[in-house]
């Protein structure tokens, strides 16, 4: 009777997001040894993640201070600092971490490169000046302001549909029903060359969340797919003003640095073959207008109101930076007694700006019809 073969691993130690437990697959036989952090823990509450847990050994670990401070430096190069939880950046760190000691860090990036973009169709938008340098200044593309340039050149414009056919006529074959087992194998991330050996990687991490994925591939860590859904193509954004069209690589802006307004929008942005800035924009974009159909309040003034915050200097605003700033200060996340903002009641994708007031009207419209209080008395 012959026995069933082992299953081959893919990795030696991964690391393992929340995402992955939830989904509740066999993912646990992929590596030799399974790693995550406290906070991934306590992320998971139902029933049947619990289980899938109870049946894995798993081993909790904290990543170093070094692995933290080495994910944050290199988010903030990338543009996907803005949209990462402290959780995520901790399970990043313990990739980071095991990776250090397995095969140290040299091959590893400390700055992100630009993608070489498609080259577009469309008329360039000449970029005539730029701000002095932000926090971001070591990535490879500059804030603009009223001083300098910020390429030598003009800067195109370029929507995703443009480089999404760029990526996919270079596939080069269609999709029949000859090779569409080949497809599928491909898009999951096995090898379709059977002259090939299938290789082992030391450390690895599996996530679903697509920041983290463009982070961990940028910086060259090794990233295992959850049902082949892994990114394709790095990307590396800026903050584009819809009103003056300055761009600003400091992804923690609400306001912008130039007009000052309200009106930053992610953008994805690369080089073209002339080392030009390129930046991609949504065809057919719709600028949100929800809130203006009316004029706003009258400002009440006082301590305590409700008036809508415009602009950065207003007083409301610059107090909740600067509370955000101190706290940020003095909260060590190696303390001993340090407890994660989840469990404190502050949940949320971006704790850190929980305290921060609502830019504007906020998600919510205005002008939207609400149903009063008590219904009419009869």
């Amino acid at each position: 009777m012959s026995t069933p073969s082992a299953v081959p691993r893919s990795a030696e130690y991964l690391v393992v997001d929340t995402g992955p437990l939830l989904a509740g697959q066999q993912w646990h036989r992929l590596a030799t040894k399974l790693y995550t952090i406290p906070e991934v823990i306590a992320e998971v509450r139902d029933k049947k993640s619990r289980a899938v847990l109870d049946s894995v050994d798993l081993t909790v670990r904290v990543p170093t201070e070094e692995a933290m401070h080495a994910i944050i430096r290199f988010a903030k190069l990338t543009g996907d600092f803005a949209v990462l939880s402290m959780t995520d950046i901790k399970v990043m760190a313990l990739a980071y971490t095991l990776e250090k000691e397995r095969n140290g860090v040299d091959h590893l990036k400390t700055a992100p490169t630009m993608r070489t973009a498609m080259a577009s169709t469309q008329k360039p938008i000449v970029m005539a000046t730029t701000p002095e340098p932000s926090n971001a200044a070591a990535a490879t593309v500059s804030d603009e302001s009223t001083d300098e340039p910020l390429v030598p050149g003009t800067v195109d414009t370029a929507t995703e549909d443009e480089a999404d056919e760029g990526d996919t006529d270079s596939d080069g074959e269609w999709i029949t029903p000859d090779n569409v087992d080949k497809h599928k194998c491909r898009d999951q991330g096995h090898d379709t060359d059977s002259n090939r050996v299938a290789q082992q990687v030391d450390v690895a991490c599996m996530t679903a969340d697509f920041a983290m994925q463009n982070v961990l591939i940028q910086m060259g860590l090794h990233l295992m797919s959850m049902d082949g859904m892994v990114i394709r193509r790095v990307k590396t954004w800026v903050l584009r003003c819809h009103a003056c069209y300055k761009i600003t690589t400091d992804m923690e802006k609400q306001f912008c640095p130039s007009c000052g307004n309200n009106t930053l929008l992610r953008v994805t942005a690369g080089l073209n073959s002339d080392g030009e800035l390129c930046i991609y924009l949504k065809d057919k974009f719709q600028y949100n207008t929800r809130g203006t159909r009316y004029s706003i309040p009258k400002p009440q003034g006082g301590k305590h109101n409700n008036d809508l915050v415009l602009c950065e200097d207003e007083r409301i605003y610059q107090v909740a930076v600067h509370r955000n700033r101190r706290k940020a200060a003095q909260q060590d996340f190696f303390d001993p007694d340090y407890i994660p903002a989840m469990l404190q009641g502050n949940s949320g994708r971006s704790s850190q700006n929980a305290m921060m007031p609502t830019i504007g009207h906020g998600r919510r419209n205005p002008n939207a019809s609400r149903r009063g209080g008590k219904g009419k008395r009869r």
